[in-house]
């Protein structure tokens, strides 16, 4: 079958080859062409299934229509339903999005972020091993696009969206304090994320108010080993302090690992109504149903990443300045 080109478009239309790619390639209201003619010009093409050559647009206009998608992992359930929302998101926008695992190595990271790079990519939506800054200082030097999400350098000038980590977190450690728990572990992961931090700051805020001791309760264990290091430590805690009566997790793979602990020496897990976490879970109706969590609003955190994005590319298109942005959403909570 022979391949549509902007020329077949072009003539069915009745219109320049040139007003069809201008539109194509995202310049129509740059070129002030009708909203009627680029409707119809894009209805057209998806009729013809005509498929871009990325190479020819980026020559005519610099730009591809490619986004790249860099996160720490795809198997995780949130990164991957994340994986799918951003593409949705950029999709409707017009984009095409190249997807890519950092495994959490911050040389993978930045190879990734090299490569999308070269293959043209327009701009680029990060979730940050956060152990440099290396590409992403070039990246901003460079006033090249791209949005952080889930994690940020605040200490950075970079448009990023996030949710309100230590107030989910906050409101969570209540919670359970309000339920009569008093000895309350933290369990996290990741300490070196900003995000992290904040959630750590959510808990000894609210054990602080109701002036509980937490010395000896925070258990942090590396993002590499995670499922070995929980265990030990969960081990040595209920050891030492056999009165703990509650547990607030920073992330659900860690609640996951501790579940499994629980379960296998035997303790009462109480349907998880004395623990809290931030995002959910497909087990958590299962083991644990009474378990407190924050929603992470993955839509929503999706949607401003593309929006914000799409928003500098834009600007670059017109050479209008771009003003950085940090979008805070708020996490809504299932309390039980």
């Amino acid at each position: 079958m022979k391949k549509t080109t902007l020329q077949d478009i072009a003539d069915a239309l009745g219109l320049s080859k040139t007003v069809v790619s201008w539109v194509l390639s995202d310049q129509g209201d740059l070129r002030y062409i009708s909203k009627e003619t680029q409707d119809a010009i894009k209805q057209k093409a998806s009729e013809m299934n005509y498929r871009p050559n990325y190479l020819a647009r980026s020559l005519n206009s610099g730009y591809t229509g490619m986004l790249g998608l860099v996160m720490p992992s795809i198997s995780d359930p949130f990164y991957s339903s994340m994986a799918g929302k951003i593409t949705k998101a950029a999709e409707s926008r017009g984009y095409t999005i190249l997807l890519g695992s950092s495994r959490s190595d911050i040389d993978r990271e930045e190879r990734l972020i090299r490569e999308f790079r070269s293959h043209g990519a327009d701009g680029i939506l990060l979730a940050s091993t956060k152990k440099r800054h290396g590409e992403i200082a070039s990246m901003i030097a460079e006033e090249y696009p791209f949005v952080l999400f889930d994690r940020f350098f605040p200490e950075l000038p970079a448009n990023y969206v996030i949710i309100d980590n230590e107030e989910a977190s906050y409101q969570l450690v209540k919670h359970l304090i309000s339920k009569g728990f008093r000895k309350i572990a933290l369990c996290m992961t990741a300490s070196h994320l900003t995000t992290i931090q904040y959630r750590k700051a959510g808990y000894e805020k609210a054990m602080s108010e109701s002036n509980y001791n937490y010395e000896g309760l925070i258990l942090d264990v590396s993002i590499e080993n995670y499922q070995q290091e929980l265990p030990r430590k969960l081990e040595d805690l209920l050891s030492r302090e056999a009165d703990i009566d509650g547990f607030f997790f920073t992330t659900q793979l860690l609640a996951v690992i501790a579940f499994q602990y629980f379960t296998e020496k035997g303790i009462d897990l109480k349907k998880g109504d004395n623990m809290a976490c931030i995002h959910t879970d497909t087990s958590f109706p299962l083991v644990a149903p009474k378990i407190s969590y924050a929603v992470q609003p993955v839509e929503e955190i999706a949607d401003k990443a593309v929006e914000l994005l799409d928003g500098y590319i834009q600007a670059k298109k017109r050479q209008a300045p771009v003003e950085v942005q940090g979008a805070v959403l708020r996490s809504p909570l299932v309390l039980r």
